[in-house]
C-alpha cells in the first residue's frame, strides 16, 4: 500500500467531490482505496455509522490514526468484523495498538487479547493540609522504577537515584552511631 502521506491528497480530493452525494456508508465503500490517507476525525466519524470495517482496510489506515483510536472506537469501526481482530493480533500495527490500550479495556472486547498496558491503581488518602490527594501507580512499567501521580503531578523514581539516597542514608546512619 502507498504511504499514508501519499494517500492524504487523493482522499481529501475524493472526499470533497463525492461526500455531498452519498451517505456515510456509501461514501465509505466508495472511498476504501483512499482510506489510508483519511484523517483521524474522518475515521472517528464512521464509528456511529455501523460500517463494519474489514481488518485489511483497518490495518492499512494511517498508523497514527489507528494508534489514536480507543478500544470503544475500534469496536464501533469493526462492528461485526470485531472477532477478526484476534487473527490480526500479531500484525505489527495491531500489536502496537494493543500495547497502547489498558488491558481492562481490551478485556471488554471479549477476544482474549493480551499485551495491553497495566491498569492504573488509584487510592485516595488525606493529605496533611486536609485535602484529598489521589495517588495513581502504574504497575509493570519496565523502566526500573515506579511511576506515581499525586494530585496530577507525575513522580517517577529512578533506580540510580534511589540507590544514591540509600547510600546517603547508610553513610549518615554510620556517622550518627560512631
Amino acid at each position: 500500500p502507498a504511504a499514508p502521506w501519499r494517500q492524504r491528497k487523493p482522499f481529501s480530493t475524493f472526499h470533497s467531490i463525492i461526500q455531498s452525494h452519498y451517505t456515510s456508508i456509501s461514501f465509505f465503500l466508495l472511498s476504501k482505496p483512499f482510506l489510508g490517507g483519511a484523517s483521524g476525525n474522518y475515521i472517528r466519524s464512521l464509528v456511529p455509522s455501523s460500517i463494519s470495517m474489514d481488518l485489511d482496510t483497518f490495518s492499512n489506515l494511517d498508523p497514527n490514526v489507528v494508534l489514536g483510536l480507543t478500544v470503544t472506537e475500534v469496536k464501533g469501526l469493526l462492528g461485526t468484523n470485531l472477532p477478526d481482530l484476534k487473527s490480526y493480533e500479531n500484525q505489527p500495527l495491531v500489536q502496537t495498538w494493543i500495547r497502547n490500550q489498558y488491558q481492562s479495556d481490551l478485556n471488554t472486547l471479549g477476544l482474549n487479547l493480551s499485551g495491553g498496558k497495566a491498569d492504573p491503581v488509584t487510592t485516595a488518602t488525606n493529605s496533611p493540609t486536609g485535602t484529598a490527594a489521589t495517588t495513581t501507580t502504574t504497575a509493570g512499567s519496565g523502566s526500573g522504577g515506579s511511576a506515581t501521580t499525586v494530585s496530577g503531578v507525575r513522580i517517577q523514581a529512578d533506580a540510580g537515584f534511589s540507590f544514591l539516597i540509600f547510600l546517603a542514608i547508610l553513610v549518615t546512619s554510620q556517622l550518627i552511631t560512631i
